[in-house]
C-alpha cells in the first residue's frame, strides 16, 4: 500500500483515520493572494503551523474514515514532478504516517 507521511499530527487528520483514498491532485501556488483561512486549516497541529513559502504546490484531496481533507506538497521533489506521480495515483488508497507517532 502507497504511504503518505506527515511531520505532525495535524488537526485536519482528526478526518483521516489510518487511511484515506486519493480524490484528486491539484497544481496550486502559494502566493500573497492565498487565503490565510485555508492555509491556518492545512498547517495547524498542536503547538504551530507549518511554514509554506511562496511557489508551487500540489494540493491533494483525500476522502479519509471521517470525511475530506487537504494536504499540500511542494511540486517538485527529490524523485520530479509530484503532480505526475500523485495524479498517476488517483483513486488508491493511501496509509497515514505521522512521524511524531513512529
Amino acid at each position: 500500500m502507497l504511504k503518505i507521511k506527515f511531520s505532525h499530527n495535524y488537526e485536519k487528520l482528526r478526518e483521516a483515520g489510518r487511511r484515506a483514498i486519493l480524490i484528486a491532485a491539484i497544481p496550486y501556488r502559494i502566493d500573497d493572494s492565498t487565503p490565510k483561512e485555508f492555509l491556518r486549516y492545512d498547517t495547524q497541529y498542536a503547538i504551530g503551523y507549518y511554514q509554506l513559502n511562496p511557489g508551487d504546490y500540489v494540493l491533494l484531496l483525500f476522502l479519509g474514515d471521517f470525511g475530506l481533507f487537504t494536504t499540500i506538497r511542494p511540486r517538485k521533489g527529490r524523485y520530479g514532478d509530484k503532480l505526475e506521480y500523485y495524479t498517476a495515483h488517483i483513486g488508491e488508497e493511501f496509509e497515514i504516517v505521522i512521524k511524531e507517532e513512529e
